[in-house]
């Protein structure tokens, strides 16, 4: 299992997700914030969740190997 150690950036964007859509609705701010949050710990079991792209050709483009929610935000230990 891996363990999840959340950066103080990666902190502030969950408390300015927060508190931006709790201008309009406090609950759906918890809501939104804590579903976040509830995926995240997902990859606690699951490291490497997210979905995989094939290498593209050189004439595409760059590689994108693995494309996940922000993941230069929190590492996994």
């Amino acid at each position: 299992m891996a363990k999840i150690t959340w950066t103080l950036e990666a902190v502030r964007w969950l408390e300015e997700i927060h508190d931006f859509i709790a201008l309009d609705n406090l609950t759906a701010a918890h809501k939104v914030v804590t579903g976040i949050y509830n995926k995240i710990q997902l990859l606690r079991d699951h490291p490497r969740l997210g979905q995989r792209y094939e290498p593209v050709t050189e004439n595409e483009g760059p590689t994108q190997q693995w494309i996940g929610w922000k993941t230069e935000l929190f590492s996994t230990d």
